[in-house]
């Protein structure tokens, strides 16, 4: 698995562009469950497993990622980079029309893509490529620069530092 080693190489950093929206998405798919106290956390290995493979699917389609693909995805599922989930998802129609209404969400919130495709979201920033590593009581997450992204100024969320309330972690992040 992944161990001990440290930067791990993640290839969908870009996927923390959509933190601001995980708690939607998760509640939309009752993936999570209230604590009473503000704080939320996954129904079981299930509902972390379906979130894990879900986003994954918000970056690239794939439903069936291999573990070494999947560390990001993790933490900002609660889970430790090397935790076991389960090796692939066969959802619900339902689950992936949730999913992809979330990317056209995206494009329509961020004006300055807006004219732009699901698609070319994915692969010019969400595929990216970009290093994690733990810091304490935070992970960071370093993510590749590309010429386009003069474009993240205009974004209208902040991403900068994900926290969810099921998340042991926050992750900060350097774009």
């Amino acid at each position: 698995m992944l161990g001990n080693d440290y930067p791990i190489v993640v290839q969908n950093a870009g996927l923390v562009l959509l933190g601001p929206f995980l708690y939607t998405l998760f509640n939309r798919l009752d993936m999570l469950t209230d604590d009473g106290d503000g704080s939320a956390h996954f129904v079981g290995i299930e509902g972390a497993s379906r979130a894990v493979h879900l986003l994954q699917y918000l970056v690239d389609t794939r439903l069936d990622a291999p573990a070494e693909a999947l560390p990001l995805n993790k933490l900002l599922c609660g889970l430790s980079p090397d935790a076991p989930v389960w090796p692939s998802l066969t959802p619900a129609q339902a689950d992936l029309d949730v999913c992809d209404q979330l990317l056209e969400a995206v494009l329509g919130q961020w004006q300055s893509i807006g004219h732009s495709s699901v698609p070319v979201l994915r692969e010019s920033f969400l595929q990216r490529g970009g290093s994690l590593s733990p810091d304490g009581g935070k992970w960071n997450l370093t993510v590749q620069k590309l010429s386009f992204d003069i474009l993240l100024d205009r974004i209208p969320w902040q991403f900068s530092v994900i926290a969810g309330s099921w998340m042991p972690k926050p992750l900060h992040v350097t774009w």
